[in-house]
């Protein structure tokens, strides 16, 4: 009686599969936690690209502000400003230019630079000057990004 019940005991409490069982268990963790980095670092990658193309956005309207501050250094009279921009090719994005004129002497620009995103949306940056003439001196003040 005592062997055939250590036998009974022995089929009951047969670790023969455990560890199988172990082994899914620790590879369903693993894959979980696998999973879970590469979301992260995903949604990582997409903030670093999109602050990259705010970046560029910003050089690009930097780029035509400072085409158009070029534009005014050789223009005596600012009552009729050298003409704007509007969607000029600059590098991978575009740049706009349009002003405000006060008089002979001020002139207020501002600059916008679009660039195309990774997901098909417009990144774009707007910077504006305001600009005073004294003599054959150009003055730039109060440059300014606007998001």
């Amino acid at each position: 009686m005592f062997i055939y019940n250590q036998m009974l005991l022995q089929r009951i409490f047969n670790n023969k599969g455990i560890s199988l069982v172990a082994v899914v268990i620790v590879m369903l963790v693993v894959a979980t936690l696998t999973l879970l980095v590469a979301s992260f670092m995903s949604s990582g990658n997409i903030a670093a690209i999109t602050d990259m193309q705010a970046e560029q956005a910003f050089y690009i309207a930097n780029a035509g502000m400072e085409w158009y501050l070029e534009q005014l250094d050789g223009n005596n009279n600012w009552k009729s400003p050298p003409a704007v921009k509007t969607n000029q090719a600059f590098g991978t994005g575009v740049f706009s230019i349009t002003y405000a004129n006060k008089d002979t002497s001020d002139i207020d620009i501002t600059a916008t630079g679009k660039i195309t995103g990774w997901d098909g949306n417009t990144v774009q940056r707007v910077i504006t000057c305001h600009v005073n003439r004294h003599g054959n001196d150009i003055i730039t003040s109060l440059w300014q990004e606007t998001l």
